[in-house]
């Protein structure tokens, strides 16, 4: 612990390493992950006053979206699945317990339909955080979905309460038509969390 700590006021995070070391165990797409990573950092950017967000939460969206492909190394199909079980039952140098669930849960929620009632058995200290980096995670990862280094467009996102306005040029949106419709499916997966998606 006091290595842990002595290392992080040294600004040498024993949890970055940690990240590195799965990222490279696992043979993670380290381009596709970094990619991944600068969108939803940007995104954070947009809306971190307004959600109330700081520097760890800042950290674990950076951590998730660079180990968010894991469970690439099992098996493509439920892919989140396989990668939050890889981080839950890992030994993770640096993360406390509630860093690693949390860690766990970004890349299970970063895709697919949201299991709203694992993201309920948090605490309440964790849980709204963790719902806002969600769905900052699956905005970015949807952007980057066709792997392309092609660098992503300007894009802006505006949150009022419970919704969120993401605006991207509609030249971009139009030749990419598989990400316009990825996006529109988006709002039905965000309404469980009781979220309403705008697309401007």
């Amino acid at each position: 612990l006091l290595h842990d700590l002595l290392g992080r006021a040294q600004h040498r995070d024993p949890r970055q390493a940690t990240i590195d070391a799965l990222a490279q165990r696992f043979s993670v797409d380290r381009n596709q992950a970094e990619r991944v990573a600068a969108t939803a950092l940007a995104l954070f950017g947009q809306v971190e006053s307004a959600w109330h967000l700081g520097e760890s939460e800042h950290d674990w969206l950076a951590w998730a979206a660079r180990v968010h492909e894991v469970g690439l190394s099992i098996a493509h199909s439920q892919h989140h699945i396989h990668g939050a079980y890889l981080l839950a039952n890992s030994d993770l140098p640096g993360f406390t317990r509630g860093e690693q669930e949390v860690l766990a849960l970004l890349v299970r929620c970063h895709r697919r339909e949201i299991p709203v009632d694992a993201l309920q058995a948090l605490p309440e200290r964790l849980f709204y955080p963790t719902v806002r980096l969600t769905i900052l995670l699956r905005l970015a990862a949807l952007l980057h979905r066709p792997r392309s280094a092609e660098t992503p467009p300007k894009m802006t996102l505006a949150v009022d309460d419970r919704v969120l306005r993401l605006d991207l040029p509609k030249r971009w949106l139009e030749s990419h038509p598989l990400t316009a419709m990825d996006l529109a499916q988006e709002r039905k997966y965000l309404k469980p969390l009781g979220f309403k998606l705008e697309l401007d």
